[in-house]
């Protein structure tokens, strides 16, 4: 069984052909001349060659890695293995994230009962240096600033932060980390945290009204499930993982996304998401979808059991 998490070029495992004896492969068999990638070997063609089984860790990322665009070189290989190559969403612990019982939170609540948000906002707001304004939409980030994540988007809109605060927690990208520390230091409505901290993480999910994910691709993404696990309503680009749990229709919204990935795409989501948090009504609609949004481990773990079946089965034959 081979899982592939993120399949994206820069993440294959490509080493020079002289560590080929480090691993015990031998140029030799056909199946690893396969996996040479410009004179290299690839570890990720490797595996999607050998294994018996392939996964990868959503319905919708599997299938654009059939497409060149998302699965470059190796998407031949995808379609080649045809019904070999499973998605499995991943999941969430709700008893490592839940507003009722976390302790690194201003103050707990639940679906029941949300005056608890209310000061998970206001001491989001004091931390990241905004004011404290309660009826001003708040929205999160805690990413790792890439290219990958949408942070060359999410750039080009800090200057249409008027009607709402927009807060960033994370490092990466030196460019990145330059362009959001001087709109923090610029823009009353940007705060920016540059490093890896959980409680700030924990604090960010719990105190934002949403969670903003418009990444390039996503094979799953955790941060949204987390997001709507504090009720807090995410805003993602639909690709991946993104896709298959943010419903923006339907008899139980429980977000906002949007296609093209282009600002115009993003700023018309953040829109949306903007009107709609001025209905009351609507938002406490939204924010109960968000509370029920049910991404534990127990659904997935059975469609494991049963790919993880399939592979011995394969392998016996």
């Amino acid at each position: 069984m081979f899982t592939g998490h993120n399949l994206g070029d820069g993440y294959q495992g490509t080493f020079p052909r002289n560590h080929l004896d480090v691993v015990g492969l031998d140029l030799g068999d056909a199946r690893v001349s396969r996996a040479m990638d410009n004179g290299q070997i690839n570890l990720a063609r490797a595996g999607l060659i050998f294994a018996d089984m392939i996964n990868t860790v959503s319905p919708r990322y599997a299938e654009e890695l059939r497409d060149t665009a998302t699965g470059g070189a190796i998407s031949e290989l995808i379609v080649e293995r045809g019904e070999d190559v499973w998605g499995i969403i991943n999941g969430i612990d709700y008893d490592l994230w839940s507003p009722r019982n976390d302790t690194h939170i201003a103050a707990q609540y639940d679906a029941n009962d949300l005056a608890g948000k209310a000061a998970c906002k206001a001491d989001l707001q004091a931390e990241f240096g905004l004011p404290q304004a309660p009826d001003i939409p708040l929205i999160g980030m805690v990413t790792r600033l890439d290219a990958q994540k949408g942070l060359d988007l999410v750039a080009e809109i800090v200057d249409k932060s008027d009607d709402f605060q927009l807060i960033l927690l994370g490092t990466g990208d030196p460019q990145l980390e330059a362009i959001f520390s001087k709109a923090a230091d610029t823009r009353k409505n940007i705060g920016a945290r540059l490093e890896f901290s959980n409680v700030l993480a924990r604090k960010v999910y719990a105190g934002a009204d949403m969670f903003l994910m418009p990444s390039r691709y996503e094979p799953c993404g955790l941060g949204q499930m987390i997001a709507l696990a504090y009720g807090t309503v995410p805003i993602v680009r639909r690709t991946g993982g993104l896709a298959d749990t943010i419903r923006p229709t339907g008899s139980k919204p429980n977000g906002f996304n949007f296609e093209e990935y282009s600002i115009e795409a993003l700023t018309g989501a953040i829109d949306r998401a903007l009107k709609a948090y001025a209905d009351t009504k609507r938002w406490q609609k939204l924010v109960a979808n968000a509370f029920g949004s049910d991404y534990s481990w127990t659904a997935s773990a059975k469609r494991y059991q049963r790919l993880y079946r399939a592979a011995i089965k394969k392998a016996e034959t």
